[in-house]
């Protein structure tokens, strides 16, 4: 490449139309003030009183006062919908034929196992579809010399979409070269201000071989940028690209915008609920104007004063509501109706039942699952299974192409095999029950019905509280085990009446 003066402000623009969506996707994803700050909406007419405080009342200390805004917390159903596809998706154990035992405990050089490793490389997809990952021998230094020893052993590193500004593929799909952004904090001398710089390091290749260089939005002692450095091994840009680089949306979008709309409506509620507690004031006009009137006598000049600390000596939960004489002239309160309130939370259960459609994850939602018809219930557990199995087919083609570029960069790494499960037997809890609440309120019972029924719990089990594989076998071995006189002893409808063997043979006998 020639010239470097847009190095550090360079974006493709895939970046550019989508920066700020996964910006608000991870935001959504961690939660907490970051978030509320983000996305808390004002309404036109809030006051100051209730947004933020700014405005308190008299007698009120600065800063004990707290608005809305401060008040507001969030329920973060947008990351239990990334937790819930890694909880499926990672049900079942991957298995990595040949694997090195040693090096699957820390695949990073930051003490991240290989299971961890993909976990948070799924987390990252689902937030973006788009996550990179690169291949190093340089420890867990992938952007700066960092002043300790490092092993020379192969690094997986993952980089979200947000911090790989730029990057261009050739005609034959493959890098042509790659610019990453990170940041350097050094506070290691206690005598000295910290150190902080941003970051961005381009991967190229020039003659068969791959170099990267390291530029600074600023001069840091001790670390030179854009120098060549030679990535010994390595004879194609060693970074995997995990989904579709692409302007268009993505899922999760959606459940970012829906999330939002949860806050602000929870907020909003928990507002509501407040104000119902302290019901709004409603005076007289006449009553107001006589304090006016005695608060101003000897104040000439201060009418605008005057009319401040009458109305916060009439204040009561927030600002009061004045009425004209010709009203009811009466000092009341007001409060909303019960089923005014209501609305407020019937819209949020409304709204994250979309969510969690929207995610692909019906099933995993109590509301929507009470007034599902069986044929829809079947369709979302396929569409379910599908896009798990999709997931674990994308996964399994990354890491053989991880393993892959490893061995490319050092002849030394032990390749493995990984195969991942691509049957994640997704169980309805709620239609579990149903069917064994079925078999217990039938009249008749057979033994096989009663061990179908068990199998069946067996396996809800497995699926809700995670039992190893030995457990549910067991379980199923001393199901199996249940026989005939045992069954009868719990069930004293059996055998039904006239089949009994006794009867059947005439050697019962007469009372």
């Amino acid at each position: 490449m020639s010239g470097t003066h847009d190095i550090m402000t360079r974006e493709h623009k895939v970046f550019a139309a989508r920066s700020r969506h996964w910006s608000l996707n991870y935001k959504a994803f961690k939660g907490g003030d970051d978030y509320i700050n983000e996305r808390l909406v004002r309404p036109d007419g809030e006051s100051d009183l209730s947004w933020s405080g700014e405005s308190r009342p008299l007698g009120i200390a600065s800063g004990s006062y707290k608005g809305r805004k401060q008040r507001t917390s969030y329920v973060n159903d947008a990351g239990r919908v990334v937790d819930k596809i890694n909880q499926y998706l990672f049900k079942s154990n991957v298995t990595r034929a040949g694997i090195d035992g040693e090096w699957a405990r820390d695949v990073t050089g930051l003490g991240v196992g290989i299971d961890s490793f993909f976990s948070g490389l799924s987390e990252h997809y689902t937030l973006c579809g788009l996550v990179w990952v690169q291949v190093d021998r340089d420890g867990s230094s992938k952007t700066f010399k960092e002043k300790r020893e490092k092993k020379d052993v192969v690094r997986w590193t993952i980089w979200p979409a947000s911090s790989v500004p730029d990057w261009a593929f050739g005609s034959d799909g493959k890098l042509l070269w790659i610019l990453v952004e990170s940041a350097v904090y050094d506070n290691s001398d206690p005598m000295a201000a910290p150190i902080e710089a941003k970051v961005r390091t381009l991967f190229h290749k020039r003659d068969g071989a791959v170099y990267k260089s390291e530029y600074f939005d600023k001069t840091i002692d001790g670390m030179d940028g854009a120098k060549d450095e030679l990535l010994p091994g390595a004879k194609e840009i060693p970074f995997a690209c995990v989904g579709v680089p692409s302007c268009d949306p993505w899922w999760f979008d959606d459940v970012e915008g829906i999330q939002m709309q949860l806050l602000n409506l929870d907020s909003l509620h928990s507002n509501n609920l407040t104000q119902a507690a302290f019901p709004q004031l409603v005076i007289p006009i006449s009553a107001l104007r006589n304090v006016e009137a005695k608060i101003s006598k000897g104040k000439d000049g201060n009418d605008h004063l005057v009319t401040k600390v009458s109305r916060e000596i009439l204040r009561s939960a927030g600002n009061p509501i004045i009425e004209g004489q010709g009203d009811h002239g009466t000092t009341r309160y007001i409060m909303p109706s019960s089923e005014g309130i209501r609305q407020i939370p019937d819209e949020i259960s409304r709204k994250r039942a979309m969510m969690y459609q929207n995610a692909g994850c019906a099933l995993l939602y109590q509301e929507t699952r009470q007034i599902q018809s069986a044929d829809s219930k079947q369709f979302d557990l396929l569409d379910t299974e599908s896009a798990l199995k999709n997931r674990a087919l994308m996964m399994q083609k990354i890491e053989e192409a991880l393993v892959g570029m490893s061995c490319a960069i050092d002849a030394g790494f032990k390749k493995y095999d990984a195969s991942w499960p691509l049957s994640f037997d997704i169980v309805d809890a709620q239609e579990v029950e149903r069917i064994a609440q079925a078999v217990d309120n039938t009249a008749l019972v057979t033994p096989t019905m009663h061990k179908m029924k068990l199998r069946m719990l067996v396996r809800m089990m497995v699926d809700q509280a995670g039992c190893s594989k030995e457990d549910e076998a067991a379980a199923n071995k001393e199901i199996d085990e249940i026989d005939a006189e045992g069954f009868a002893e719990h069930h004293h409808g059996w055998p039904p009446s006239g089949e009994d063997e006794d009867d059947q043979d005439g050697s019962a006998s007469a009372d």
